[in-house]
Formats: C-alpha cells, sequence, structure tokens
C-alpha cells in the first residue's frame, strides 16, 4: 500500500501542518488531478511592497496562506483553479508564529482541500508538493477591470512577478512605471530602490 503526504507548496519551514492526505493506491497523478482544484494563487499588494504565494481552500469562504504573504498588505487577491478571481474581503485569523492565515474570500462552489491525518504517516512515506504557478496570467485578469487597469500597483505586482520568474529587465521597467503613478513618496522611493538594485545586478553581469 502507498500513502502520500500531500503538502502544499507555500507550507515550508516549522509549517509542518495539517495537509497530510492519505491516499491507498493512489498515483502522483491521481494525487494531483484531485487536489490541485483546491490549490489557489494569492497575490498582494500594499505599502511594504508586493508579495505572491500559494494556498488552498480551507472550507466554503475560506483560504489558507502564508503569514508573510499578507503581512503589511493592504489589498489581496485569489486566483481559483478555473480561472475566478475574488478579492479577499478580510482576515480571519492570522499566525506569525506559524507562518499561517486564514482569509474571508468567496470560493463559491468550489471544493476545498480534502484533508487527511499527518499523525498516521510514517518514516519513509512520500511527500508531493502542490502551488500555484508564477502568477503573471492573473495580471491579465486585474488589468481587464477598469477599477485597476492604470493602477501602480498593478505594475508593482507584475514587476514582483517578473523579479522572482528571473526577468530582472521587465522587472526594472514595472518598477519604475509603478514609482510614476503612485502618489506616495515613501512608496515611490520603495519602487525606485528596487528598480536601482536590480539595474545593478544587471550591470555587474555584463
Amino acid at each position: 500500500m502507498v500513502s502520500w503526504l500531500l503538502l502544499p507548496a507555500f507550507l515550508t519551514g516549522s509549517t509542518t501542518l495539517l495537509s497530510a492526505q492519505r491516499t491507498g493506491e493512489m498515483t502522483p497523478a491521481d494525487v494531483f488531478k484531485k487536489a490541485k482544484n483546491s490549490v489557489v494563487l494569492i497575490v498582494a499588494s500594499g505599502s511594504a511592497g508586493t508579495a505572491q504565494g500559494s494556498g488552498f481552500i480551507l472550507a466554503p469562504d475560506r483560504v489558507v496562506t502564508n503569514f508573510h504573504v499578507i503581512n503589511g498588505q493592504g489589498k489581496f487577491y485569489v486566483k481559483f483553479a478555473d480561472g475566478g478571481i475574488e478579492q479577499v474581503e478580510s482576515t480571519v485569523n492570522a499566525d506569525k508564529s506559524l507562518d499561517l492565515a486564514i482569509l474571508a474570500v468567496n470560493t463559491g462552489a468550489r471544493l476545498p482541500l480534502s484533508l487527511g491525518d499527518e499523525l498516521a504517516l510514517r518514516e519513509g512515506d512520500s511527500v508531493l508538493a502542490l502551488g500555484a504557478p508564477k502568477g503573471l496570467e492573473l495580471l491579465y485578469a486585474i488589468k481587464m477591470d477598469a477599477r485597476l487597469a492604470d493602477h501602480h500597483r498593478l505594475d508593482a505586482v507584475r514587476a514582483h512577478l517578473l523579479e522572482r520568474a528571473g526577468d530582472r529587465e521587465g522587472a526594472v521597467r514595472h518598477y519604475r512605471a509603478a514609482a510614476g503613478k503612485t502618489g506616495s513618496l515613501p512608496e515611490r522611493n520603495y519602487l525606485l530602490t528596487q528598480a536601482a538594485r536590480l539595474s545593478s545586478e544587471l550591470q555587474s553581469t555584463l
């Protein structure tokens, strides 16, 4: 008999919590197929910059992610596996020591991740990591929203994601574009600092 621990990719460090799923004779492909629709992408932005992370549907209208993804951020958006996007309504609970946060967001009829008993796992059992993709496709959908199409945070989020994806030149362009749009001096300084840092890194590689 084969058992698997399904560990959403956002669970790192000391946060080895909850997502044990015993799957009998299921293959890794079976596990992925069963769990993927419950995994989400979260993009946050605020005065502290931008952040992206994975999460999963815990219960109806409840999504779990890392505390560091939302810490210091003002707005959060959740992209579901079916392409739907919802803005987070509030933070229900957050624990910095566990690096976990529970968010209130409209999950509709989407199913929560089926949780198992991590205490039933044995040493040597296999572990699978399942997380969200880079997230750049989320920005296209947000850009279609007239309320956000010209908002500086759209450029800031794109810059952050491009940097994570390894496109430093693209990240520099969007950090600068965001800095030119924001009316907040501290935020402008932060964005220009990020652009300058990446520009310096690019110059050092020439």
